[in-house]
């Protein structure tokens, strides 16, 4: 009989010493704030995932805050009773019933940025601790003078001291129905980051404004220009910016510019094109364009750019009327005076720095002038026509005679 009781006892012994040093995967992790000076109302929150017959966690939370971020720190637990936090005080309340398991909370501040958790089931002999988030909570405001970056680090604390239960498994904050302290996993630092404050959206430009979108040369008038871009950026991420009303001045049909409209906002914040065009004009254009841009929380101002477009260099090509070959007479008048005309040359397709040279002669009794000048040579009456200029008339002079002259001579023009 001696026998069988020793054996017994031995294995009650092996049983504890099983219990004692086991690892059930129970785990207590906090979660981190990032926020902005004077944000209000921020929480780490201690929250917990069961992994054993834990029936009981103890642990203390401390604060290391070297630059003073966290203001108004009050450690909390959630009241049942109320359905509200409520401020650590030592008193134990029913935080809540998870799967049908009273959970249960006391705190109390143990000094300045540290606290004390005791959380349990109703039974702690019988009933298993379930899973839960966001029943105890550090709650704090990030002071307003805090600065982007700046720190601060909510972090377990040893409970070696807590005299409750004996100081087994490294100061273990787990307590299972049998009483045995058993291991558990403390996790992730709670911690607070002072985020850059939120700054309205405002535009910037590529090109910047007032720079002068110049258009490469081309070959044919009326054609288009190889497209430029202005790259439009919003810098800031609250707010709505917006740029409207983009239109352009200078010669009809010559400038474009698309879209008109453009806005900056939560759902659009990317950067976006304003496409610029020109059609070749037939002499060296400009013009400007011009935007309203209102920056988020701002009042709207003109943004503008000009524009400069060249003219195709193009050689005019020259007509006349009368049409070349043509016989054409003066007008009469008396004996001896001069009977006049007027050869009207013309030019088309030129244009930009195109030239064309024309030079003029006559024969016989015929006598030329650049109009409206009175004929009195035999030339060479010259001239340059350049892009889409126009040239020069001619004038034609005979001096009439008793006799009819027919033909009375040749006027030559050379191109």
């Amino acid at each position: 009989m001696q026998s069988l009781k020793a054996r017994l006892r031995l294995s009650i012994a092996a049983f504890g010493l099983l219990a004692a040093g086991s690892a059930f995967g129970q785990t207590l992790t906090m979660t981190d704030v990032s926020a902005n000076p004077g944000a209000a109302a921020q929480s780490i929150q201690l929250n917990y995932t069961a992994g054993g017959n834990v029936s009981i966690i103890i642990t203390n939370i401390n604060l290391a805050d070297a630059n003073a971020i966290v203001t108004g720190l009050q450690y909390q637990h959630f009241n049942n009773g109320t359905t509200a936090f409520v401020a650590c005080d030592g008193t134990f309340r029913t935080a809540g019933t998870i799967g049908g398991i009273v959970v249960r909370i006391a705190c109390a501040s143990t000094g300045a940025g540290t606290a004390r958790y005791t959380i349990q089931s109703l039974d702690p002999t019988t009933d298993v601790l379930p899973s839960f988030t966001n029943l105890a909570r550090a709650q704090f405001t990030i002071g307003a003078g805090a600065t982007a970056g700046q720190t601060a680090t909510f972090s377990y604390a040893p409970n070696c001291t807590a005299g409750q239960f004996p100081n087994v498994d490294n100061c273990t904050e787990f307590t299972t129905t049998a009483a045995a302290r058993v291991n558990g996993t403390l996790t992730d630092t709670g911690d607070v980051t002072v985020s850059a404050p939120p700054t309205n959206r405002t535009l910037s430009y590529n090109p910047t404004t007032g720079t002068t979108i110049a258009f490469a040369a081309g070959v044919t008038a009326g054609t288009a220009a190889p497209n430029q871009t202005i790259v439009v950026t919003a810098t800031g991420d609250t707010g709505t910016a917006t740029l409207t009303g983009c239109a352009t001045t200078g010669p009809a049909g010559v400038f474009s510019v698309a879209p008109t409209d453009l806005t900056f906002g939560d759902a659009d914040p990317n950067p976006q094109n304003l496409t610029v065009g020109c059609t070749y004009p037939t002499t060296n254009a400009t013009g400007t364009l011009t935007c309203s841009q209102t920056n988020a929380g701002g009042t709207a101002t003109n943004v503008s750019w000009p524009l400069s477009c060249p003219a195709p260099n193009a050689n005019p090509t020259i007509a006349s009327n009368p049409a070349s070959g043509s016989t054409f007479s003066v007008g009469g008048a008396s004996v001896g005076s001069q009977g006049t005309a007027t050869i009207d040359l013309s030019a088309t397709g030129g244009s930009g720095a195109g030239t064309t040279t024309i030079s003029c002669t006559s024969t016989g009794n015929v006598l030329i002038a650049a109009a409206p000048g009175t004929p009195a040579g035999q030339g060479p009456v010259a001239q340059t026509v350049t892009g889409a200029n126009q040239p020069t008339d001619l004038s034609v002079g005979v001096v009439l005679t008793t006799a009819a002259q027919t033909p009375a001579g040749t006027i030559t023009c050379t191109v």
